[in-house]
């Protein structure tokens, strides 16, 4: 088959198609121990956890860095790299929905005393089209480790459809990624 050329002259070669409507992030937040009341603190009641499914979020960012330095010596012309240690930084996006659940994680990921179980995973996922088959590929997990709220800005939207939205923003002081999962063939509907 002859390559397909447009008017400027540009190959026009096809590479394939996939949509990215499979991302998710998840988050659970763990669930509280009762503990009974005494003379200066009331009793905390059970709660279960709550899943991420829960919350509505449109949006996640997050970067990870670590300073490196550069050292030049007066006796050489060699150069040394020194790394420090990591941390990183995220943003969560969401509308405040009729449960309470925004609540809940912003208790449980706010309270420093939980860093060490708060973990935020995001997993990209795609859904390849082929002309054969259908296909449903994980590109990677990436865990953000021992994160800490510090900062939330709420806004108010109203006009034809009201909503009441809020940033999240913190900090991070790890970053794994995990392996992709394997492709899972999806059959086509006709």
């Amino acid at each position: 088959m002859a390559e397909a050329k447009d008017v400027f002259g540009s190959n026009l070669e096809f590479g394939g198609a996939w949509t990215l409507d499979g991302a998710v992030l998840t988050f659970t937040i763990p669930a509280v121990k009762a503990v009974a009341a005494t003379k200066t603190t009331p009793a905390i009641v059970a709660k279960a956890a709550i899943e991420s499914a829960e919350l509505i979020v449109q949006g996640v960012n997050f970067a990870y860095k670590r300073p490196v330095n550069r050292l030049l010596s007066l006796t050489s012309s060699k150069q040394y790299m020194v790394s420090g240690r990591g941390m990183g930084q995220f943003s969560i996006s969401a509308i405040m929905g009729p449960k309470d659940n925004m609540k809940a994680f912003i208790e449980a990921f706010s309270d420093i005393c939980n860093v060490g179980t708060n973990i935020l995973s995001l997993k990209p996922c795609a859904n390849i089209c082929d002309t054969e088959v259908r296909t449903e590929k994980t590109v990677a997990t990436f865990n953000l480790l021992y994160c800490i709220i510090d900062s939330i800005a709420i806004q108010a939207q109203l006009g034809e459809m009201s909503f009441v939205s809020e940033t999240i923003t913190g900090i991070f002081g790890g970053l794994s990624m995990e392996e992709p999962a394997p492709v899972v063939e999806i059959p086509k509907t006709k």
